[in-house]
């Protein structure tokens, strides 16, 4: 690993796989995309997603970084096995006369 570094290239991996699934998700959606070559970094399942973290989150508790095993990776981890690999934005909204009956 460059410099001791492995979490720092475990990430940069992952960011560019995310990358490559983003842009070929617009592709898709804008219908741009021709189907005719597999690109090898574009995630397909939550577990392509979830292994490398995975890897990461066992790494720093086998080596005594609990703390920061079980901050914001873990809150990563439950996410992506909650919501899988859609890259969506989610907008969750509520009709605001519920608002106006919890304050009241």
């Amino acid at each position: 690993c460059r410099g001791g570094e492995p979490y720092r290239v475990l990430l940069m991996a992952l960011r560019r796989r995310l990358y490559r699934t983003r842009v070929k998700m617009e592709e898709v959606y804008l219908g741009h995309d021709s189907g005719a070559e597999e690109d090898a970094d574009v995630l397909t399942s939550q577990a392509q997603l979830l292994a490398p973290l995975e890897l990461m989150y066992r790494s720093l508790v086998t080596v005594g970084d609990r703390v920061l095993a079980n901050g914001t990776l873990l809150d990563l981890l439950r996410r992506v096995r909650t919501f899988g690999i859609c890259l969506a934005k989610m907008d969750i909204r509520q009709e605001s006369d519920r608002h106006s009956e919890a304050i009241d």
